[in-house]
């Protein structure tokens, strides 16, 4: 997560642009004269282990690490000439433990098998955020609301004390009603959460975490008699991530734009199908793919990092090319 925070933006910034084939500057980014440098406090523990005469072997560690006078996103409207600017808004913290294993499975005279492994557990906390910067209270925690500006606004996240720092802040999809339209929750006064067709009405909710439980990777190579195959892996488990791409050809048709659909889209609401949980396919409904919790989806993967297939050729069938070795590898 450090990529995001170590930007310090301590002047105004403009970009500059054409116009009309002269050179043009536009505002960028607000500056701060009272921005600092985080401070980070980091403890790390392990231990380093074999077995089987070394058959087996690998390290587990701890670590631990405190950020204070974080470097964060603070969104203001966007009226005011800019989206956001970055400010040290408080203080987090980042632990867990990393293991990493390696096993001689099988190791005879022509042939042999070798495996690893490697994994990370992080739990990441808010501790504390300033006074003036804890503006709205959601479910016990205070703080504020901010959009990733990576993703132009798409995403909004609640930074909150006592939360992880990635916390999805959506309005909640209630499914369809009995016409086929998209319905979100809202908080009633009096009467509690209730649901509503209109989409301004709804209100944003926590709705889990962008960040992961548990991510690593693994790999195993086998030898035989000059042959070698090798595949790596990586993978996480856990974590929510927004498909921005499939609530994209989720949209309803209009004037604006021609372009694909998703096949789900045939298994949308209609009088034959009033069991269905997707809104019903009209022509020109801007809200039925709207920003909510309907297009998160659990972020775990296993992903093939590279496999690799090789030959040593012996010296004796060489002579003098050079030539040692010949492999492929496929990503």
């Amino acid at each position: 997560m450090d990529k995001y925070l170590h930007r310090y933006y301590c002047g105004l910034s403009y970009n500059i642009i054409n116009n009309l084939g002269s050179a043009a500057f536009t505002f960028k980014q607000k500056g701060s004269s009272n921005i600092t440098w985080e401070t980070n406090i980091n403890f790390n523990t392990g231990a380093e282990f074999e077995l089987l005469n070394n058959r087996i072997n690998g390290t587990v560690d701890f670590f631990y690490r405190k950020t204070k006078n974080m470097l964060f996103s603070i969104s203001v409207p966007p009226s005011i000439g800019y989206a956001s600017y970055y400010d040290n808004v408080g203080d987090m913290r980042n632990e867990g433990i990393e293991i990493n294993l390696n096993a001689d499975l099988i190791r005879t005279k022509d042939f042999a098998w070798l495996f690893n492994v490697n994994t990370t557990t992080i739990k990441n906390k808010i501790l504390s955020l300033p006074s003036d910067k804890k503006t709205t209270i959601i479910d016990g925690h205070g703080g504020y609301t901010f959009d990733d500006s990576h993703f132009v606004s798409k995403y909004k996240f609640f930074l909150g004390e006592g939360l992880p720092i990635y916390s999805w802040y959506l309005p909640k999809y209630a499914g369809v009603n009995n016409e086929g339209l998209s319905m979100w929750y809202k908080n009633t006064s009096g009467a509690g959460r209730t649901t509503t067709t209109t989409y301004s009405e709804a209100d944003s909710y926590l709705c889990g975490s962008a960040i992961p439980d548990l991510y690593g990777g693994f790999g195993t190579t086998f030898t035989y008699k000059g042959f070698d195959f090798s595949a790596n892996f990586n993978y996480q488990i856990g974590g929510k991530a927004y498909d921005y791409g499939y609530s994209t050809i989720m949209a309803a048709p209009s004037e604006a734009y021609g372009g694909a659909f998703h096949k789900d889209l045939l298994k949308s609401w209609s009088s034959d199908n009033k069991k269905s949980n997707i809104p019903r396919f009209q022509y020109g409904d801007t809200y039925q793919n709207a920003r909510s919790d309907r297009f998160l989806t659990n972020a775990s993967f296993l992903n093939i990092q590279n496999v690799n297939l090789g030959y040593a050729i012996p010296t004796s069938m060489l002579g003098k090319s050079g030539i040692s070795y010949l492999g492929s590898t496929e990503r």
